[in-house]
């Protein structure tokens, strides 16, 4: 499985999966280089947003600021991680989904003094586990394809070895919270065995 050092080695898996020369930093002035960077930050946002993924789930209690909300129906205002993607969940004390609140400039405004978060966080990459790097370096490879190598043969072949990792991917985020809930511990570990 592929683990990431960086942003460079995943971009470097892409160009390799296409047959493109490496590169050796994002800033370097190469084609390849421009296109891989060009395209690495909203694939990796396009891939997150397809699911809550569990490896970048996050619980917290959210920090109330002094601040007064701008928007006069709420009473609190609560700063969002600086790694916040996308909310799952927003809680009170109680773990009563909070239903009335807003999102503004990496606050939420409620009316609750306690505010908790279940939320997709953005990982840096050298953080990603090794099946969900494999399915990034496909979409950058297929996403990147034409602009590098024109379409072809390796368009489809990337295609379907993307859609293979996906369903992979998605197989592996369901299970991890099968496995951590559902399956006794002796079994989990005789099932890896």
């Amino acid at each position: 499985m592929l683990m990431a050092e960086n942003k460079v080695a995943l971009m470097n898996v892409a160009l390799t999966r296409l047959g493109a020369p490496k590169i050796s930093n994002e800033d370097e002035l190469t084609r390849e280089a421009e296109v891989m960077t060009t395209l690495f930050d909203p694939v990796y946002e396009n891939i997150l947003s397809q699911t809550n993924w569990n490896f970048a789930i996050v619980d917290i209690e959210l920090g109330k600021t002094t601040t007064t909300p701008k928007d006069a129906t709420f009473l609190n205002t609560f700063t969002l991680p600086s790694d916040y993607f996308n909310s799952v969940r927003v809680y009170d004390n109680s773990g009563i989904t909070i239903e009335n609140f807003a999102l503004q400039s990496g606050e939420i405004l409620c009316n609750s003094n306690r505010v908790f978060l279940k939320y997709v966080q953005k990982v840096s990459v050298e953080k990603l586990p090794a099946w969900f790097t494999m399915f990034l370096t496909l979409q950058l490879a297929l996403s990147a394809q034409e602009a590098l190598i024109g379409i072809g043969t390796v368009q489809d072949r990337l295609a379907s070895e993307l859609e293979q990792q996906r369903l992979f991917a998605f197989k592996l985020n369901q299970q991890e919270d099968t496995i951590a809930d559902n399956i006794a511990p002796s079994t989990y570990v005789s099932i890896r065995n």
